[in-house]
């Protein structure tokens, strides 16, 4: 039965600095789309739009505005005097509006304000009109309002030019520090430009200019706002890396490239969850937020989703075939919506890793790959990058309502967009013409502790955003992404999407310091996540809620320090709801689920330890005092790991056997506890394992 708790969300991105509390249904994700008479919020307010315009019709006013996230609504305010007071003339749910109240020859400003759970938010920038009938031209003598006025910030300056005022014979350039006014005119040239200086970088204007003639001077025109910022270089990424063989595509590494995978030609194993991946090399696991309702049948469910096709076909499919290769890339898609009602998605993540650990001790080691990152916001789809001490099934957060923690980790969420116009969480306005992306958020897990740059835990780390990068346009169109890691300091550079990746054209988008990472040596995760995309659609734009990433040249530095093998036991594949299937199985109380595990080879002594992971969830019950493993008869019980008691999240879970307990062949792994579970993405490791080679182009993958 659907228990409704409490969650506390923490909203990322630039605008959003406040916490949504929800009473939400079973499931470890929130769905925020279908208020009830159970939801409360106490959130952050929403932006005022923004690039509101106002177009003159015959007595009419058409005003069109850019959405702001998160809002649900919007309130139109006019007024006949520029800066008001204005009076609310109409509360649109669309991002346009049509005064037809209005008199030809009148002047009208405008300003929508956006509104959502919280509130109203501020007014936008002012917008002005004068509606006129076909043919009929300004009163006698007195020139029109300038048209077109756009401002351009510099460094300490803001440039102005605007349409030359027919009979004008100069203009009044004036200046408030508050959208609306009150304006102080600061100068009065004869063109059609100019330069405001000695500005304070950081420190919004805003314009508006009138004409003056013999007559007399124009209403004023549509105001505009710039903000001046001191430049930021590019940085030069130091040290400029010397040529070394099968780098991958590596740029900044300082040792030799110790994995490097290309993704030419697709390896499938029946029986695992890789699709086309080769298993000896990749693991990959999937959970849902929602996916996991025991009275309703859910365990782990994944939905079905439309993956786009290097040939150009959109076939809809299941795992394993999710995980595609063709063209020598990696494709992989993910569907948040099981109903497909709008604006009823949920929190997913797929999550891809390399099976040989990534050694950066002692030293900064660099882990490099491409991606088709072309993220629209933090409430649509995104990828993550993590690191986990042990090899834990999808290691993932959603803020503090789903921590799949490992027991030492890090993550970098590349989910900051910043769509076409808008300067998002950019540090510049380099490309405002077109999407960019740069680092949303990181954290850092240590003993379990999560610790966030959105507000959690007791010492996060501290991110600084230095600049963005060109977003793709779909698959194929890539990023190269690299990542400086220490374990005080994690650099992330990045290039414009399509552009070749060299020591000039990465960039460096951030810097995330005060890490102090618990572990120097980890498994390297790749993740696809989505939150609700239909709520982040964008102008221009459709949904996200079903969409494709591509992957190529994966690659990480020396020293090769041994690798991992893992053998999946295969998903559950039972169906589920709207095509959907449930990956997982219920344990009851006190009772197991069954999970055979087969290819496990004999030789087994000659790994360093076994392991048996697995991601469980509760479904919304208590959470267990114990963890029962079952390895071909022999028995291990683990109390709750944890430091916190969280319910209704995935958590992720390494147990260490005994290698005396594993077989030859097929294994047969149980899992239990003491309350009703839902257990997934359930394998056997051979950890470090002696006398396998590093991946790279052309060596023997197989086990030795």
């Amino acid at each position: 039965m659907c228990k409704h708790r409490p969650k506390l969300i923490a909203l990322r991105g630039l605008m959003f600095a406040g916490y949504l509390v929800v009473l939400a249904g079973c499931g470890a994700a929130d769905n925020t789309s279908a208020p009830d008479q159970s939801t409360a919020t106490v959130s952050a307010l929403a932006a005022a739009p923004s690039n509101l315009v106002a177009t003159a019709g015959n007595a009419t006013v058409t005003l069109t505005w850019t959405a702001s996230s998160g809002a649900t609504g919007y309130l139109v305010n006019r007024a006949t005097t520029s800066g008001g007071p204005y009076t609310q003339l109409a509360a649109p749910t669309s991002i346009a509006y049509t005064d037809s109240s209005v008199t030809n020859g009148t002047a009208y400003y405008y300003v929508v304000s956006a509104l959502d759970a919280a509130g109203e938010s501020a007014n936008s920038a002012q917008a002005s009109a004068t509606p006129e009938a076909p043919g009929v031209p300004p009163a006698p003598g007195v020139p029109p309002a300038p048209a077109n006025l756009t401002a351009t910030a510099g460094d300490t300056q803001v440039s102005l030019t605007w349409s030359a005022t027919s009979s004008a014979t100069s203009y009044h350039v004036k200046r408030a520090t508050t959208s609306g006014g009150p304006y102080t005119q600061i100068a009065a040239p004869t063109s059609t430009s100019y330069n405001d200086t000695s500005l304070t970088n950081g420190t919004t204007y805003f314009y508006v200019v009138s004409a003056l003639d013999s007559a007399g001077e124009s209403a004023n025109s549509t105001q505009v706002s710039a903000l001046p910022v001191a430049p930021v270089p590019t940085p030069t990424p130091s040290p400029t890396p010397s040529p070394i063989s099968n780098s991958c595509g590596m740029q900044l590494g300082d040792t030799p490239v110790t994995f490097c995978f290309t993704f030419d030609a697709p390896a499938p194993v029946a029986g695992t969850r890789t699709g086309a991946l080769d298993p000896n090399v990749w693991g990959v696991s999937r959970t849902l937020g929602e996916g996991v309702s025991l009275g309703g049948q859910q365990y782990g469910m994944w939905n079905s989703t439309i993956i786009d096709n290097c040939d150009g076909s959109t076939p809809t499919v299941l795992p394993p075939n999710d995980v595609i290769i063709c063209n020598g890339q990696l494709r992989e898609a993910a569907n948040d919506n099981n109903s497909q009602v709008f604006d009823a998605g949920d929190v997913t993540s797929l999550a891809m890793y390399p099976k040989q650990p990534f050694d950066f001790a002692g030293r900064t080691g660099t882990v490099s790959y491409d991606v088709s990152n072309d993220v629209h916001s933090i409430h649509s789809v995104w990828t993550e990058f993590w690191m986990s001490d042990l090899p834990v099934p999808d290691p993932f957060n959603h803020d503090n309502s789903w921590e799949a923690m490992p027991a030492n980790g890090l993550a970098v969420r590349f989910g900051a967009g910043a769509n076409p116009g808008d300067g998002g969480s950019c540090q510049n306005s380099n490309n405002l013409s077109q999407s960019r992306w740069t680092i949303d958020s990181a954290a850092v897990v240590r003993g379990y502790v999560l610790n966030d740059t959105q507000g959690y835990g007791p010492n996060p780390p501290t991110l600084q955003q230095l600049d963005c990068v060109i977003a793709s346009s779909g698959p194929g169109n890539m990023n190269h992404v690299e990542l400086r890691i220490s374990t005080n300091e994690i650099d992330v550079y990045a290039t414009d999407a399509g552009v070749a990746a060299t020591p000039t054209t990465l960039r460096e988008i951030a810097k995330i310091t005060n890490a102090n990472l618990s572990f120097t040596r980890g498994l390297i995760w790749l993740e696809d996540v989505h939150y609700n995309a239909d709520k982040g659609i964008v102008p221009g734009f459709t949904s996200q809620r079903e969409h494709t990433f591509s992957w190529d040249n994966v690659a990480f530095d020396g020293p090769f320090t041994l690798r991992d093998f893992a053998y999946d036991a295969p998903d559950n594949t039972a169906p589920a709801a709207n095509g959907a299937v449930s990956l997982g199985q219920e344990s009851t109380p006190n009772q197991t689920s069954t999970w055979p595990i087969a290819n496990v080879p004999a030789n087994t002594s000659i790994a360093a330890a076994a392991l048996v992971v697995f991601d469980f969830n509760t479904g919304g019950n208590a959470n267990p005092t114990v963890l029962n493993v079952i390895v071909n008869g022999n028995a291990i019980s683990v109390p709750w790991p944890y430091p916190e008691n969280n319910q209704y999240d995935w958590r992720t879970y390494a147990v260490t056997i005994p290698l005396a307990d594993l077989v030859p062949g097929t294994n047969t792994v149980q899992l239990g506890s003491d309350v009703a579970i839902v257990f997934a993405n359930v394998d056997i490791v051979l950890h470090d394992v002696t006398g396998a080679v590093a991946v790279l182009p052309g060596a023997n993958n197989a086990y030795p």
